[in-house]
C-alpha cells in the first residue's frame, strides 16, 4: 500500500513539475485553423494552422498545437474550412514592374516646360548609345504652357538617333519620335 501512495505521489509531482516549466502561451491577436498552409519552409512544408501576433506569425503548426494560443477573449479565429493560405504579398494594384522601369527612365514629373523635357531628355542620350531606346513618363500638357502636348519634333531635336517614347502622367498617351515612327 505504501509503495502505491508512493507512486502516486510521485506521478503527481513529476506532472506538477512539467506543468512549472511550460512557459506560458501570449494570446494571438489572430489565429487559421483547418487549412493547408504553405510555410516556404523545407523542413515543415505544410501546417493545419498559425497564430499571428501584432504582424508577426508567432507559430505555425497543428490545430492542437495552435490551439494554445487561442484566448476566447482577444483572439479572431478564422476556420479555413480545408482552404489554401498563401504567403504573399497584398498587391494594393502598385504595378512593382512598372515601379522598377520607372527607376531606369526618365522622370518628367512636375515638368512646367518643353524646354526642360527636351533637357531631360539631351541628359538621357548623353548616357546612350546610337540606336537604344530611352523612355520617360509623367508629362502633363495640363501643366505645360498654353497646355499644348508636346510633339515629337520636340524630341527629335536633341534624340535624332535614339527611339524615344515618353508616357503622359496617366500611362494611357504616349509621345514618340520620328525614330521610333520608321522603325
Amino acid at each position: 500500500m505504501k509503495l502505491i501512495k508512493f507512486l502516486v505521489l510521485g506521478v503527481f509531482l513529476l506532472a506538477a513539475v512539467q506543468c512549472r516549466n511550460q512557459q506560458p502561451v501570449e494570446a494571438a491577436d489572430l489565429v487559421l485553423m483547418n487549412g493547408k498552409i504553405v510555410t516556404v519552409d523545407k523542413n515543415n512544408p505544410r501546417a493545419e494552422a498559425l497564430a499571428v501576433k501584432g504582424d508577426t506569425i508567432v507559430a505555425v503548426g497543428s490545430n492542437e498545437k495552435i490551439g494554445t494560443y487561442i484566448d476566447k477573449n482577444e483572439t479572431e479565429i478564422i476556420d479555413l474550412q480545408g482552404k489554401l493560405a498563401l504567403p504573399g504579398f497584398n498587391d494594393s494594384h502598385v504595378h512593382f514592374v512598372s515601379g522598377g522601369h520607372a527607376l531606369m527612365s526618365i522622370s518628367l514629373d512636375g515638368v512646367t516646360s518643353v524646354g526642360e523635357i527636351q533637357r531631360r531628355v539631351k541628359e538621357k542620350v548623353k548616357y546612350k548609345n546610337e540606336g537604344e531606346w530611352i523612355s520617360g513618363r509623367g508629362w502633363d500638357q495640363e501643366i505645360l504652357p498654353g497646355k499644348k502636348w508636346p510633339t515629337k519634333e520636340l524630341i527629335d531635336e536633341v534624340a535624332p538617333n535614339n527611339p524615344v517614347t515618353l508616357s503622359r502622367i496617366c500611362g494611357h498617351c504616349t509621345l514618340v519620335n520620328s525614330y521610333v515612327l520608321r522603325i
